[in-house]
């Protein structure tokens, strides 16, 4: 083993075991700068010979549509060169993103015992086109008495066999759920933050989105995964199709699950601009003073849209389960991200210079000292 080397950037850190060089980014994948920065530590390793690589993702918390086809255009470019790039020490949710949208088939993701990642087509299934009674029983979820009995129960009422299994209990929803991708073809997912592209929420207009249900999760190499209820739906994705220009690959999720995501996410840069907007006056004030004008910082702080912001802002971590929230201030812009089951999940991006007004209304709601 060689010693570790630091790139350009700092935050990435390259070090030879074996054959492969192993390079390690110490940040989320999320946005071109991020995605230039790892690309050119690997473009240094292949220029000085290294075409075996393996990034271990155990900083990564997230990655974007961007960062996924730039991945697999490294693969495309490796292999040529006789190469490869391999993933190690990716979290659940990136885990989930790769079988989603077909990345970790491409790309080999290694679990933590040095194996390739289990994927849920290695498990003896029916498969496609089975009948839905049969996956479940296959995966000793229900007996065929029960399904029997559901079968009777659907004549008598009219309703699909998996509500009445899920009504009776058998079985929960989501393992139904995972049963139906699975008959259908098409993956199923528990939608839920981090398991989309922030950047695409706006590629369909949102009203066509709630009406359609269905919400766009990521793109890569000009096809679209969308979360729908109904992947059979087939006008409905001719319409995304069309009014988006590429080609669509549904993603079986709850109705609940994507319609609560596209209340809680379409409002959000609604919510942002107008609230910033309408404290563009107060901001002259700020611009031009101290850090340690605190009169001033306080007078936007007081300002109802402030209030509203941050008001907004707990509510949505409220909802979202986070244990924290982060305000973090950068030189162009402030970030704000929730931490949800240990992982930090971008939530907005406001102007910089709101960022002292927001820790003022926080701290006056935390009765502390401002002075």
């Amino acid at each position: 083993m060689n010693a570790p080397a630091v790139t350009a950037a700092a935050n990435i850190s390259r070090v030879r075991i074996g054959v492969a060089m192993h390079v390690t980014p110490k940040f989320s994948l999320k946005g071109v700068e991020a995605l230039q920065d790892l690309m050119l530590a690997i473009d240094e390793c292949v220029e000085a010979g290294d075409i075996k690589i393996i990034i271990d993702f155990t900083s990564v918390q997230m990655i974007d549509s961007l960062a996924i086809s730039a991945l697999m255009d490294l693969q495309d470019r490796l292999r040529k060169l006789g190469g490869w790039v391999k993933i190690f020490g990716f979290n659940n949710i990136i885990g989930e993103i790769g079988k989603i949208t077909g990345f970790s088939d491409y790309v080999t993701f290694i679990s933590g015992d040095g194996a390739p990642d289990r994927k849920e087509s290695d498990e003896v299934s029916p498969g496609p086109g089975a009948r839905l009674g049969d996956i479940l029983v296959s995966r000793g979820l229900i007996d065929e008495a029960k399904i029997q009995e559901a079968l009777k129960l659907q004549e008598r009422l009219g309703k699909r066999m998996g509500q009445i299994i899920v009504d009776k209990g058998w079985v929960s929803e989501n393992d139904v759920l995972r049963a139906l991708g699975e008959q259908l073809g098409v993956p199923f997912v528990r939608i839920r933050p981090g398991l989309f592209d922030p950047d695409l929420s706006s590629a369909l207009d949102a009203d066509v989105a709630r009406r359609l249900c269905v919400m766009p999760m990521f793109r890569v190499r000009e096809v679209l995964f969308v979360a729908t209820a109904k992947p059979q739906d087939m006008p409905s994705i001719e319409e995304v199709a069309e009014r988006l220009q590429c080609k669509i690959r549904p993603v079986l999720a709850r109705k609940e699950d994507i319609l609560k995501l596209l209340r809680e996410s379409t409002p959000l840069e609604d919510m942002q601009f107008d609230m910033v907007g309408d404290v563009d006056e107060d901001f002259a004030v700020v611009e031009n003073v101290q850090v340690d004008d605190y009169a001033a910082i306080d007078e936007v702080a007081a300002g109802s849209p402030v209030v509203n912001l941050v008001n907004s802002i707990i509510q949505r971590a409220v909802h979202d389960g986070a244990s924290d929230i982060h305000l973090e201030p950068f030189r162009t812009h402030s970030r704000i991200r929730f931490r949800i089951d240990g992982l930090l999940y971008e939530f907005t991006s406001p102007r910089v210079e709101l960022h002292p007004a927001l820790v003022s209304r926080l701290k006056v709601m935390a009765n502390l000292d401002i002075a």
